[in-house]
């Protein structure tokens, strides 16, 4: 089952780190077009979410890695899964149900995570 958490985390920090690229350093005249939800929240947040989806990668491999300050990990699982339940949220109410199936499958990807690091299957 470990290896199987590992992979979870592999997934979800590639993921996490794809979007926090396209968040961080797209121009927002791009951003606006490709992902019209960006207009409506601005510049200084979407750059602040983009931060957030950076942190949560970084949370989710190197504590593991390292063996410092393991109990990030599922930390940054329960972020993954609040900030992607906000992103529902969010584009429930812009009406862009189209993305609301692969982020319902990041959060409970980050949900078997955090059961799995705060469960039965700790990274010590």
């Amino acid at each position: 089952m470990n290896i199987a958490l590992w992979t979870l985390q592999g997934v979800l920090t590639a993921f996490c780190l794809a979007a926090a690229a396209n968040h961080l350093l797209v121009p927002m005249e791009r951003l606006r077009t490709s992902t019209p939800w960006t207009e409506a929240l601005g510049e200084p947040r979407t750059r602040v979410i983009g931060v957030l989806e950076l942190l949560a990668a970084i949370g989710l491999v190197l504590p593991g890695l390292t063996h410092i300050a393991t109990v990030l990990t599922p930390l940054a699982a329960v972020g993954i899964v609040l900030m992607f339940l906000s992103a529902i949220a969010l584009h429930v109410r812009r009406g862009e149900t189209r993305v609301i199936g692969l982020l319902a499958v990041v959060v409970a990807l980050a949900l078997v995570v955090v059961w799995g690091r705060l469960g039965p299957y700790p990274l010590s």
